[in-house]
C-alpha cells in the first residue's frame, strides 16, 4: 500500500463528520469525495393543489424521505392563505421510515405562516420502525381491515427510484396507494467542474501523477453519469498494461462498494473492478483497498 494514496469516493461526505474520509485517512489513504448526484423537487404544482383540497378521502400520508419532506414544505410555499382556509392535514396520520424524516416533517411548519399551520403534520408515525417492509406492516395493523371502509387511500410521496416494497404490501393489507413524484435523481451538474478542482489541487499538492488513484463507485446510476467525464482524466485498466509514452491521464484502480455496483461496471460499463467491499461500509472499503495485490500476468 503507498502512503497517501489518493482515493476519489463518487458520493456526497456526510455531516457533520464522514466515516469514509475518517477511516480511510486513518488508513494511510488520501480521500477525495465528489457528489456525484443531486436530487430536484418536481411536480410542486400537483402536490400543491392536492393539500389545499385537504385529506379527502385519504386515511394517511407516508413520506419516507428527507426530500419528500422539503417537497411538501415547497408545496405549502406556493398556496395562498386565503385558498387552504378548509383544508386540514393535523388529524391526518403521517407516516414515516425514520427518526431523521420524522425530525424534517415536525420542523416543517417552523419556516411558514402560522396561519398555514393546518396544511402541515402533527401526528407523525412509525419512525421507529426503520425500513419500508416494516413500515409498511406498521401501517396495516395501525389501520385495520378497511374492507368495510371508503377511506381506504393512502397518499404516498415518492422519489423517482422507489422500489415496490411498501405499496405491495399495503396493497396485499387492502390499502388503495395513491402515489405522487415529488422529486428525482440526475448526475450533479458541478460534478466535471468539481472533479477538475479536486484533481487541480491534488497535482499542486503531489506532483506525481504516476501513482495509481483508487475510484470507488457506489452506485450504478452514478457509474453510468460519471464514466465520460472520467475517462476523460484516468486510464481506467489495470497500471501494468497502461503505456505511460505520451499518456497525460492519470492511472486508475476500480472499486465497487458492493456486488451488485460490481456486476453494473463490469457488464454495462466494461471496465475492469479491482476489488469489492466485502460489507458495504468505510471499514469494508479500506479492507478491500488495503488488501488488493497486482495480478500476475
Amino acid at each position: 500500500m503507498t502512503a497517501s494514496q489518493p482515493v476519489l469516493l463518487l458520493r456526497a461526505p456526510s455531516d457533520p463528520s464522514d466515516p469514509y474520509a475518517t477511516t480511510l485517512r486513518a488508513a494511510q489513504f488520501e480521500p477525495v469525495s465528489i457528489p456525484v448526484l443531486e436530487t430536484v423537487l418536481v411536480s410542486g404544482d400537483t402536490l400543491a393543489r392536492r393539500i389545499a383540497e385537504g385529506p379527502k378521502g385519504m386515511r394517511a400520508v407516508i413520506i419516507t424521505s428527507a426530500r419528500a419532506a422539503e417537497a411538501w414544505g415547497e408545496a405549502v410555499g406556493r398556496l395562498c392563505e386565503g385558498d387552504v382556509q378548509s383544508a386540514d392535514w393535523t388529524k391526518i396520520p403521517f407516516y414515516t421510515v425514520g427518526p431523521a424524516t420524522a425530525t424534517v416533517l415536525s420542523e416543517l411548519s417552523s419556516s411558514h405562516s402560522p396561519s398555514l399551520l393546518h396544511l402541515f403534520p402533527i401526528d407523525i408515525r412509525g419512525a421507529q420502525t426503520g425500513n419500508a417492509s416494516a413500515l409498511a406492516k406498521f401501517i396495516v395493523q395501525e389501520q385495520g381491515d378497511p374492507s368495510n371502509d371508503p377511506h381506504t387511500h393512502v397518499f404516498y410521496l415518492i422519489g423517482d427510484k422507489n422500489r415496490d416494497t411498501l405499496p405491495r404490501i399495503l396493497h396485499d393489507g387492502g390499502l388503495r396507494v395513491d402515489e405522487l413524484q415529488v422529486y428525482a435523481t440526475r448526475g450533479a451538474r458541478s460534478f466535471p467542474d468539481d472533479l477538475e478542482k479536486a484533481l487541480q489541487k491534488h497535482a499542486e499538492v503531489t506532483p506525481e501523477r504516476r501513482a495509481p488513484w483508487w475510484i470507488v463507485f457506489f452506485a450504478p446510476s452514478a457509474a453510468a453519469y460519471v464514466l465520460p467525464y472520467l475517462q476523460a482524466h484516468f486510464c481506467l485498466r489495470p497500471p501494468q498494461l497502461i503505456d505511460a509514452q505520451g499518456e497525460t491521464r492519470r492511472n486508475a484502480r476500480v472499486a465497487a462498494i458492493g456486488p451488485t455496483t460490481a456486476d453494473f461496471i463490469r457488464s454495462e460499463m466494461s471496465i475492469n473492478v479491482d476489488v469489492v467491499a466485502e460489507t458495504p461500509n468505510a471499514e469494508g472499503l479500506v479492507r478491500a483497498l488495503a488488501g488488493y495485490t497486482l495480478p500476475v500476468v
